[in-house]
């Protein structure tokens, strides 16, 4: 929830059908599950014409001045997949062609310990996703890209599915990723 006081960021709808509605279920997921959790609705890279990394850098400090507290930053995309005619590919498991597949990208920047710390966390998710789920959840990709890693400690850009998913694929498969976030932070 973002009050009035921040507008920058309120909601952006014409996300709400896309990678918006996956963020929306995985921040209703971790406080079900007992972890906090604030969502940030702003699409950062809707019109193609600035760097989504640099605006989102100051959308983080922002929420990191409003909410001092958090710990961990998911930075939730669709990948962007094309076949060569530039039609949209979907991200599934082989066992499950219903749900998106999810990815996890890691910089190799970052504070301090934070690249193995993140390392460590994301494998923790990937291999819980896949310990019932065979596949759903890619190896983990180490990126010579920052990102906004440099931002928090806990920096992890996921992919829940890709540009040919439908948004209720990518929602359950949020809801797997949540449950598995969630076990992994908490150790179990």
């Amino acid at each position: 929830y973002i009050d009035s006081h921040h507008p920058e960021l309120l909601p952006n709808f014409k996300g709400l059908r896309t990678v918006v509605s996956v963020g929306e279920r995985v921040n209703y997921e971790l406080p079900a599950r007992g972890i906090s959790s604030v969502h940030c609705t702003v699409i950062h890279d809707g019109d193609g014409s600035v760097n989504p990394y640099s605006e989102s850098a100051k959308t983080i400090k922002t929420m990191l001045e409003i909410y001092p507290d958090i710990k961990f930053i998911i930075d939730l995309h669709r990948d962007e997949l094309y076949d060569e005619d530039r039609t949209p590919i979907k991200a599934v498991s082989s066992d499950n062609p219903l749900l998106s597949q999810i990815s996890m990208v890691v910089s190799l920047w970052g504070e301090g310990d934070g690249r193995e710390d993140n390392m460590i966390l994301a494998l923790k998710i990937r291999e819980r996703i896949n310990s019932n789920r065979r596949n759903l959840c890619a190896p983990v990709v180490l990126s010579a890209n920052q990102f906004n890693s440099g931002l928090s400690r806990y920096y992890i850009k996921v992919n829940i599915g890709a540009v040919g998913n439908t948004t209720a694929e990518a929602i359950e498969a949020g809801e797997i990723f949540a449950e598995a976030f969630t076990k992994a932070v908490k150790g179990k």
